[in-house]
């Protein structure tokens, strides 16, 4: 995992208010700076890197909607995910997609370790889960870890066209069924 070695860089040994053995009086809680706040930012790219992509997204977009793979920046790097787990890249420099755009989401107060251990319990649950085109996809993901970052989910068309798809597909995969019940 790309992570990894930047993540063990930022361990650290406990924080003094957890030393307490269990039998001794807590201490005060060291006083902190308030957090300061992360910009939060989603990029988004036409899949692929020829103008088939670009020229799909020309025609979808106006209708609310695009084939797109898409990152969330967030302490200056961006994380998306795909059949291999979480990985991350420069901002705007995703191998394999033309980038087109940014969405500035807000801001998060998690700190780069926290965002870390996030990231981290994420890949596990979203491999576990696997990838599906349709239902588990880079944009899915980028919805779910915007929402844990606080900032809120993704715009619906980012991801509408994967949903319509995943809609269709069950309409289609509950026909026999529906054929079987009504002709017997």
């Amino acid at each position: 995992f790309p992570y990894t070695t930047l993540f063990r860089s930022f361990a650290h040994p406990l924080i003094p208010e957890q030393l307490n053995m269990g039998n001794e009086m807590p201490r005060q809680p060291l006083r902190r700076n308030p957090r300061s706040a992360t910009a939060v930012r989603v990029h988004i790219y036409d899949v692929g890197t020829t103008k088939v992509g670009q020229a799909l997204n020309t025609i979808l977009r106006p209708f609310g909607t695009g084939i797109f793979h898409c990152g969330v920046e967030v302490h200056n790097r961006e994380w998306s995910f795909c059949e291999d787990g979480c990985y991350d890249s420069k901002p705007k420099k995703c191998g394999g997609h033309t980038y087109c755009d940014t969405i500035f989401m807000g801001h998060t107060t998690l700190t780069v370790l926290e965002t870390l251990k996030l990231l981290q319990g994420l890949e596990q649950l979203w491999l576990k889960a696997g990838y599906d085109l349709l239902t588990r996809n880079c944009c899915h993901f980028a919805d779910d870890f915007c929402r844990r970052l606080g900032v809120g989910g993704i715009p619906g068309w980012v991801h509408r066209l994967a949903r319509m798809g995943a809609s269709l597909d069950n309409m289609l995969q509950g026909a026999p069924q529906l054929r079987d019940r009504v002709y017997g």
